[in-house]
């Protein structure tokens, strides 16, 4: 069957798999914050808060660091992957939707994707970084579907596009890419972070070190 989407992950799939490329290390660092950011992390893997507690502690201190809008540009900074305007360009003049369902922050996403925008159908999953007219961080738009589970995203991308799940590619690259499968989409993973690339019951199909994301587009038919 034809394939009709393309389903991105963003940090560590689309970007250099780096911790200081992904989205949310970038503002944390920004304030000098690191530690702050580790311990809520480290809390939150041994499940002594839930995701919506971690949110809350994160808010709390965004607002107290005094984030504000300037923060967006250290977009700039994001040590993207080669090869995305050329796979890009490529699915689009194939009439192929490219949509990003990422964990990270929508607002650095669209920055570090901007000239590659024009060939993306949306982008989402993620937390929005809501601001004040002076530019003070206020609050974080929540996404409909918990970021963490990106089974749920997948399910309302193929209701909202009226597609069916052998017509559409996910690109993943982590452990909280792995329910993905279950939505009956076939699954890549690339440049494997905490998760198991041989593992048929999470990947479909994976390139342990894809150094240019055209890669892909060898076996996307």
């Amino acid at each position: 069957m034809k394939i009709k989407a393309v389903i991105f992950d963003f940090d560590g799939t689309l970007t250099k798999n780096e911790k200081e490329a992904g989205t949310w290390y970038l503002v944390w660092d920004a304030y000098n914050d690191t530690e702050t950011e580790k311990r809520y992390f480290d809390i939150f893997l041994d499940k002594k808060i839930t995701t919506e507690e971690w949110f809350v502690l994160i808010n709390a201190r965004f607002k107290k660091l005094g984030v504000t809008k300037e923060v967006l540009k250290t977009a700039s900074k994001i040590k993207m992957i080669d090869g995305i305007k050329e796979t890009f360009d490529s699915l689009s003049s194939n009439k192929i939707k490219i949509i990003i369902l990422t964990s990270g922050i929508i607002n650095m996403v669209e920055a570090a994707l901007k000239p590659e925008t024009d060939c993306i159908t949306q982008i989402c999953g993620g937390i929005t970084l809501d601001f004040d007219n002076d530019g003070k961080f206020l609050k974080f738009i929540m996404p409909e579907t918990d970021s963490e589970r990106k089974i749920e995203g997948i399910n309302k991308i193929i209701k909202q596009f009226k597609l069916l799940p052998e017509e559409i590619v996910f690109v993943g690259n982590d452990y909280n890419d792995e329910t993905v499968k279950q939505s009956g989409v076939e699954t890549w993973c690339i440049n494997p972070n905490n998760t198991d690339i041989t593992n048929k019951e999470f990947w479909d199909y994976g390139i342990a070190e894809c150094k240019n994301l055209q890669e892909i587009l060898l076996f996307i038919k």
